[in-house]
C-alpha cells in the first residue's frame, strides 16, 4: 500500500506530466512495488465516483428526466462500470504492448495511467461537488466538466506518447479505444444491474 508521500508525489507528477515538465517522471515510483501500489488509486477513486454518481442522479431530476432506477442501484452501476472499464483497459494493454514492442515501458505506463485516472476523476468531480453543495446549477456543472474532459484526453495523449512511447497514430488509437471501451462497459453494466430501467422527459 502506498504511503501518503507516494500518493502526493504521484498526483504532483500527474500534473507535471500534463504540463509536459521533464521533472514529472521523478515523482513516480516505477519499480514493481510502484506498479502494484498504483492500483491503490482505484480504491481512492471510489468515493470520488460515488460523489459524481449521486450528483448525476440528482441532476437527472433537475433536467426533467425521470427514471425508475434507485439512487443506490444507479450509484453502484456507475462505480462498477468505472472500475471494470479501468481493469479491462489495462488488461487489453498487455497484449497490445507486446505487439507494439513496448513491453519495457508498460510498467511506467500503468503507473502513470492509474494515478492519472484518479487525478482526472478528481478534476471531473469538482463541478459535481459544487452542484451537490448548491453552488451551481446542473447545467453549469455540465458545462464545467468540459475542461476536465479536455484534461483527460490531453493527459492520456501525453502518457501514450512520452511514457509508453507510442507513435502519434497509435497514441490516438489508444485514446479512442479507451473512450469506446468506457462507453461500452457503462452500457453493458447498466443493462445488467438496472434491467428494465426506462427514462422519459417529464
Amino acid at each position: 500500500m502506498p504511503g501518503a508521500e507516494e500518493i502526493r508525489n504521484a498526483l504532483v507528477g500527474t500534473w507535471r506530466l500534463t504540463l509536459r515538465e521533464d521533472s514529472a517522471r521523478d515523482c513516480f515510483r516505477i519499480d514493481g512495488y510502484g506498479v502494484v501500489n498504483s492500483f491503490f488509486a482505484m480504491l481512492l477513486a471510489i468515493p470520488v465516483y460515488f460523489l459524481t454518481a449521486t450528483a448525476l442522479w440528482r441532476m437527472a431530476t433537475e433536467f426533467g428526466v425521470e427514471t425508475n432506477a434507485e439512487l443506490g442501484t444507479f450509484t453502484g452501476a456507475y462505480i462498477v462500470g468505472a472500475l471494470l472499464h479501468w481493469a479491462l483497459y489495462l488488461f487489453a494493454m498487455i497484449p497490445t504492448s507486446q505487439r507494439l514492442g513496448l513491453v519495457n515501458s508498460f510498467g511506467a505506463y500503468i503507473v502513470t495511467y492509474n494515478w492519472g485516472t484518479l487525478f482526472t476523476a478528481l478534476a471531473m468531480a469538482v463541478p459535481f461537488a459544487l452542484f451537490s453543495l448548491g453552488a451551481i446549477s446542473g447545467a453549469v456543472a455540465t458545462m464545467l466538466t468540459m475542461p476536465a474532459w479536455t484534461l483527460l484526453g490531453w493527459y492520456r495523449w501525453q502518457i501514450a506518447r512520452t511514457v509508453f512511447g507510442a507513435e502519434p497514430p497509435i497514441a490516438l488509437a489508444l485514446i479512442l479505444f479507451d473512450f469506446v471501451l468506457n462507453i461500452t462497459v457503462s452500457q453493458v453494466v447498466g443493462w445488467l444491474l438496472m434491467p428494465g430501467v426506462t427514462a422519459s422527459a417529464a
